[in-house]
């Protein structure tokens, strides 16, 4: 993909703005089915079923997509025979309102009827025709309104009901979200969800490739990151400087368990949900005092225009030192492949690293090299989560990013010094 190919788009901004129109129809009209796809969630014991809101944390205020209204979704882990539900959400009323909830998913075919009182609003259903739901993923859809409360503020789940067809009740645990008070500067992908990752990234690459043909349509206008009146590459490198920021927390709700793993923002498919992201070697040993590196590499990827991921550590045995992208991503001849990170929590022993190219590229190869200085003796994981593979829709400046089918971990031993005797022969 070159910036010659943008010329011969541009003559053809007619058809595509027809194009345009009929996509955008198609997407309104399945927002008003209240659509919601699945929501990758954690691996949960089989016997406690984890309800959640997702985002978890969500940006309202002050955000050019997202004026007044916006959405919550429910979803769930692993359920089997869902056949009734009850649930009640509280929120702060001086600052959020519940507009309408929607069954989604696997409350499809369910008999659903709420009803509000100051801050909370309390929802019971049931399956008709008997039988029950299983799987896992969304629920409900939440359409939410902002006032002119304070923020940040929660959403929590005062309290949640699951039944089976025999109507016996299925454990569960219940996980709220932060409502904050307003969109990062390059948080431009899907409407605000308080995080900056590389499917924001190659959203403002995309707007800047596309040029005047986005122009005409008016997409992305909050891609002008730096404020200029001008979309540049100084755009994509002020987001790529923005990679891992995060919107101020909401406290934590009182008595809050421990915090799952973080379901990925991301819902739109990519076509790499059969690659496999790996760290190499699997297994290392080497000596306190030694620094090593090691491979974070990709099988089987499609048309991978950027990836992220986190990289979890033993900060008592290891300390992170530098990463740098490894050589599978390519530059479009102009512009190199921009590397995203790392952020680092050396407290929590974690760091989030990306990148992003100007051009998709399939097959296999290596995303990202890391480097660690080993502090101390004993093991340390080198465990990946928020894993994803990313591709770049140029014609709709549509990004769509997904996990990968499986993801390999590392593991480092980290020994002492060995001291061999010496052997003193006498003459």
């Amino acid at each position: 993909m070159n910036r010659r190919w943008w010329g011969v788009l541009a003559a053809m901004a007619g058809t595509i703005m027809l194009l345009w129109a009929g996509n955008a129809a198609g997407r309104s009209a399945a927002g008003n089915q209240a659509s919601v796809p699945d929501t990758e969630l954690a691996p949960v014991a089989a016997d406690n079923v984890v309800v959640r809101l997702s985002p978890e944390v969500k940006g309202v205020a002050n955000c050019y997509d997202c004026p007044g209204g916006f959405e919550l979704n429910g979803s769930m882990s692993n359920v089997s025979s869902l056949a009734e539900i009850g649930f009640t959400l509280c929120f702060d009323p001086a600052a959020l309102q519940v507009g309408q909830v929607v069954t989604a998913g696997l409350t499809q075919g369910f008999s659903l009827g709420c009803s509000q009182s100051p801050g909370c609003v309390t929802c019971n259903g049931r399956k008709t025709g008997g039988g029950g739901n299983s799987g896992q993923g969304a629920f409900l859809t939440l359409a939410m309104t902002r006032t002119a409360g304070s923020f940040p503020t929660r959403i929590e789940w005062r309290s949640v009901t699951l039944k089976d067809a025999a109507g016996q009740t299925i454990p569960s645990s219940s996980e709220g979200a932060c409502i904050a008070s307003g969109c990062l500067r390059s948080d431009v992908w899907r409407s605000c969800d308080c995080r900056v990752d590389v499917a924001d990234v190659l959203t403002v690459a995309g707007r800047w490739l596309c040029g005047d043909v986005c122009r005409w349509l008016g997409l992305c206008r909050r891609c002008d990151i730096n404020g200029d009146g001008n979309f540049g590459w100084e755009d994509v490198q002020a987001a790529a400087g923005d990679f891992g920021q995060r919107c101020p927390a909401c406290a934590a709700p009182s008595g809050a368990g421990a915090k799952s793993a973080e379901a990925s923002p991301f819902v739109s498919a990519s076509g790499n949900a059969a690659a496999v992201v790996f760290v190499e070697p699997a297994t290392l040993v080497t000596h306190q005092g030694d620094s090593f590196s090691i491979e974070v590499k990709v099988t089987g990827a499609r048309e991978l225009y950027g990836f992220q991921f986190a990289l979890g550590f033993d900060p008592r045995v290891l300390q992170f030192e530098a990463a740098e992208l490894g050589g599978f991503l390519q530059g479009d001849g102009e512009h190199d492949a921009i590397a995203l990170g790392p952020a680092v929590d050396e407290s929590a022993g974690s760091v989030l690293f990306g990148g992003g190219g100007l051009q998709g590229v399939s097959g296999d190869g290596t995303l990202a090299r890391l480097r660690f200085e080993a502090i101390g003796l004993g093991r340390s994981g080198l465990d990946l989560s928020e894993v994803d593979l990313c591709t770049l829709d140029f014609l709709h400046l549509e990004v769509g990013c997904e996990a990968p089918g499986q993801v390999g971990d590392g593991n480092v031993a980290v020994t002492g010094c060995v001291y061999l005797p010496l052997a003193i022969r006498r003459r």
